[in-house]
């Protein structure tokens, strides 16, 4: 999973980075947003979608392209009622809006896979009934209008725990939350600190009984106070062994260090 920031634009060099990733076997690209706050790249820098789909397809590399991201996301879920639905609907219209514009240039390119949408669901905010029937709604409304502007593309969602909920009722939540055909990326909560890796196993086993549709976890090198560690292979490793699927690696600045990938090659 790749997060642009306004510094990859300076000197982009995006043939030599879908070509070292088609050399580690790498299949796919979630490009978490295209739209961050008020920052929409793909307005800014016009060539560069244009970029990476001609190297996307070069080196047989999918994308999944993020539409919007609320940098105040996070906070925003923690309100009452009233509020959630009222900024969920905005983020409706401002991801199908990106959505549309997007499709433009994406909907015909065989690079093209599908939608990566930003609002990650925890464990916490969302199990009031009320609020969860919002969630739903919210989602399901999203997955027709998507569909009905790019049809059969894949729609992807990350969700993470923190041990808040137990991981048999999260698995059914996200069950009844998220239409069908999505595809949910489990954070581990290790990177983040959030579980341990004992923890993590536990939940990544009760999904693989419970949660009925298709899911990955998300392999993470992160941190709430700003600085990340290193990349190495313990870390990859540790969070790896929690399950036995195909993973997701969170994210590619992070993991694009030659002492993880003379490894990760292996």
């Amino acid at each position: 999973m790749y997060q642009p920031q306004e510094k990859d634009f300076i000197y982009p060099n995006w043939e030599s980075r879908f070509k070292l990733l088609s050399q580690q076997g790498f299949k796919t690209v979630i490009i978490q947003w295209t739209s961050y706050g008020a920052h929409r790249f793909y307005e800014k820098h016009p060539y560069w979608i244009g970029n990476i789909l001609k190297y996307a397809k070069q080196y047989k590399i999918g994308l999944i392209f993020g539409l919007y991201a609320d940098p105040e996301y996070f906070k925003k879920i923690e309100k009452n009622r009233t509020d959630i639905k009222i900024y969920l609907k905005k983020l409706y219209r401002i991801n199908i809006e990106t959505a549309r514009t997007l499709s433009l240039q994406l909907d015909k390119d065989e690079a093209f896979k599908g939608w990566y949408i930003y609002d990650e669901i925890n464990d916490e905010a969302w199990q009031d009934n009320i609020r969860h029937k919002i969630l739903t709604d919210y989602l399901h409304q999203l997955d027709h209008a998507l569909d009905a502007l790019t049809p059969n593309k894949k729609i992807m969602i990350s969700a993470y725990f923190s041990n808040k909920t137990a991981p048999d009722a999260y698995a059914k939540l996200l069950n009844t939350a998220l239409p069908e055909k999505w595809i949910l990326l489990l954070q581990s909560g290790v990177g983040a600190g959030l579980v341990t890796p004992q923890k993590c196993q536990t939940y990544f086993k009760v999904f693989s009984k419970v949660y009925d549709h298709q899911w990955f976890p998300i392999i993470e090198l992160f941190s709430f106070r700003g600085k990340i560690p290193k990349a190495n292979y313990d870390i990859y490793l540790k969070q790896h062994k929690c399950s036995n699927k195909n993973n997701v690696l969170f994210s590619w600045r992070y993991f694009f260090n030659k002492d993880f990938l003379q490894h990760y090659i292996k």
